[in-house]
């Protein structure tokens, strides 16, 4: 019975943050036992003694620093649980900090074309491909704010590798019909006496969905090649901490960014080769009807409408830009596939057309593009 309550303070430990194998910060953990001799009320005993668990466990695992796995600690609101913590949905990710420490989430394909990444369409191609790409430190906590977080005292994202549009399987929503955009963070946390540790972080899936889905696919799927690159990166992260703590020691504290640096860098190029050529379980189409089911479909009317002079090319993207009302526009690939929506600065299109980032579309050009429109509607 004793092996079997350890098992779940362990399960209980892993959900609130530990990484297996990760002792917790307190060697004993005391709490009240109530049974019933009859047996009529086992459901309400065991439930109150789980409770009493994750109470206990929650104080013991405080001592991590407010790391959470799953989740992007908010400096703003003081937590890792609060509504700013987690993408709002599949396809959206974590961008950066905010002045104040708020996490900033992000659409995937928005991300992407704001960095000046011009894969953005392949995400959305027949059959769609995923891309990667690394964020350092410096670009997810520029602007934040010292008081915020900004100093790194308490806990940092040192980098992290955002890749997407992963197949829907390998999403943390349930139920979820929709891509998924997945961050992979190394975390930096404080613990008790100074203690530091370097975590892999999920955002967008979960160790326990990515298990799930190699047991779905076996061995020698993708999955499993993804586990195994995620494991070897998290031996690699506890090897760099150990060098680290060993350089301080000795009074030389190490760049710990720049350190993991080449990690991430390793790291993104395995989760391209990984899904390269990948054809999805689900094929285009029924993306694209599911697309429908989202609210894109107002883009969708928008664009339909716009008049010509307000149909532009993106030379840079490849991708078509229609503008509509109150500063809005509507990113398509020339197939007519939503990518995404933007609201535009003052100015901007001007700006852009001036630069020849932006071009008119020829007449021909407009009708074909309409007419690809039309083909989605139908679709859907």
């Amino acid at each position: 019975m004793l092996a079997e309550l350890r098992r779940v303070v362990a399960d209980v430990a892993a959900a609130q943050g530990l990484e297996p194998g990760e002792r917790l910060p307190v060697e004993r953990v005391a709490m009240p036992l109530s049974l019933s001799l009859d047996g009529r009320d086992d459901a309400e005993d065991g439930a109150a003694l789980l409770s009493a668990i994750e109470t206990h466990v929650a104080e013991a695992t405080r001592a991590l620093g407010g790391y959470r796995v799953g989740h992007v600690y908010c400096f703003q609101c003081g937590q890792p649980g609060c509504g700013h913590a987690r993408p709002g949905t599949p396809a959206e990710t974590f961008a950066g900090y905010s002045g104040t420490g708020k996490p900033m989430m992000q659409g995937f394909a928005e991300l992407c074309m704001e960095r000046g990444d011009d894969r953005v369409a392949k995400v959305y191609a027949d059959p769609p491909q995923v891309i990667a790409f690394v964020q350092s430190a410096q670009e997810l906590q520029s602007g934040q704010m010292p008081e915020f977080g900004g100093d790194g005292r308490s806990l940092a994202v040192l980098g992290q590798v955002v890749a997407g549009l992963l197949p829907e399987v390998y999403g943390a929503l349930p139920d979820s019909h929709e891509r998924v955009a997945v961050a992979i963070q190394v975390v930096e946390t404080h613990g008790q006496r100074g203690s530091r540790r370097l975590r892999l972080n999920l955002l967008g899936t979960s160790w326990a969905t990515l298990a799930a889905v190699v047991a779905d696919e076996g061995p020698g799927g993708r999955a499993a090649s993804l586990a195994s690159a995620l494991g070897v990166a998290r031996r690699q992260l506890r090897a760099r901490a150990r060098d680290a703590q060993r350089s301080e020691r000795r009074g030389r504290a190490p760049n710990l960014p720049e350190v993991v640096l080449p990690l991430l860098q390793d790291l993104r190029r395995d989760v391209e080769r990984i899904f390269r050529g990948h054809r999805f379980r689900t094929r285009h189409a029924d993306l694209r009807r599911r697309e429908g089911e989202r609210p894109t479909m107002a883009a969708v009317a928008e664009a339909r409408v716009a008049p010509a002079n307000r149909l532009l090319r993106d030379r840079e993207r490849e991708t078509i830009v229609a503008v509509g009302k109150k500063g809005r526009a509507h990113v398509f690939t020339a197939d007519g596939w939503h990518v995404t929506s933007l609201q535009l600065r003052p100015n901007e299109v001007h700006r852009k057309t001036e630069r020849g980032r932006w071009q008119a579309l020829e007449p021909a050009e407009v009708e074909a593009f309409r007419a690809a429109l039309v083909r989605e509607a139908d679709a859907k």
